[in-house]
């Protein structure tokens, strides 16, 4: 969950970016009979975009520093720089090897059971991730619609993600919008079409991140069994107060005075 919910932030290496309260489940005897998982509030926006001196999750750094030659021709990786989302280029973090830290996230995925093909269907997803941020769109020229002049990165993804690259150019430049009854299909402007990357780019993670969640659950529990008690841990974000804030911010500062009280 770490290298898939954690990144560097400017106060913190290893800060993590999503809210969770673990249950640890116990039976009559006192004996450990499993445990859940349940996070909040994922900064999916941090898969496209980082301050300055941040980075992303962990993930994508280990990947790209710690996939083999045959796993990098699989995953169609190319270099760090080459990723628009990685805004900041590399950033190194002190102390740490982004290709250490994943042969030790591959040994967690197989010591939880995963099998070779959905650890490499997940790898599929995070190199996908970073070639919705390399499509670029232009603008027509005499009209404000949008088009795909070179659709490298849009092969490469639909390539990854098993799709039609014809049907998914068709559904991001003139999707189908009901009307009524009736369904029509609208040619969408540039910055539509840079805004649904974006928007595909973060759920794509976040579904990613919440199958991960259900699948760790699966393995951390197989009995089924509620147990006749648990001890829950949380872990949320602290008081933030930023320069401009949200209503995500209102959210955590409500939450951390109801538990001070």
């Amino acid at each position: 969950l770490e290298a898939f919910g954690n990144a560097k932030t400017v106060k913190n290496d290893n800060s993590s970016r999503f809210g969770k309260f673990i249950r640890i489940n116990f039976d009559v005897t006192g004996y450990i009979v499993g445990a859940n998982i349940e996070t909040y509030l994922l900064e999916k926006s941090r898969a496209i975009r980082q301050a300055k001196d941040e980075r992303t999750f962990h993930i994508f750094y280990q990947l790209l520093a710690g996939s083999g030659e045959l796993l990098r021709s699989d995953l169609l990786l190319e270099s760090v720089n080459n990723y628009r989302f990685l805004s900041n280029g590399y950033v190194p973090i002190p102390g740490q090897q982004d290709k250490d830290n994943f042969q030790e996230t591959m040994e967690a995925m197989h010591i939880m059971g995963f099998s070779h093909d959905e650890i490499l269907s997940m790898l599929k997803v995070v190199s996908s991730v970073l070639q919705y941020g390399n499509i670029v769109f232009k603008k027509e020229r005499n009209t404000d619609q949008a088009s795909m002049p070179e659709n490298t990165a849009a092969q490469k993804l639909c390539h990854l993600l098993g799709m039609n690259v014809m049907e998914f150019t068709r559904a991001i430049l003139t999707p189908r919008i009901k009307v009524g009854r009736d369904y029509v299909q609208k040619a969408q402007t540039k910055e539509q079409a840079d805004f649904a990357m974006e928007a595909l780019a973060k759920a794509t993670y976040e579904r990613l991140f919440r199958w991960l969640v259900h699948r760790i659950n699966k393995a951390l529990d197989r009995t089924k069994r509620q147990g006749a008690s648990f001890i829950g841990i949380l872990d949320i974000a602290g008081f933030e107060i930023f320069e401009l804030n949200s209503f995500e911010q209102l959210c955590i500062n409500y939450t951390n005075e109801k538990l001070q009280q």
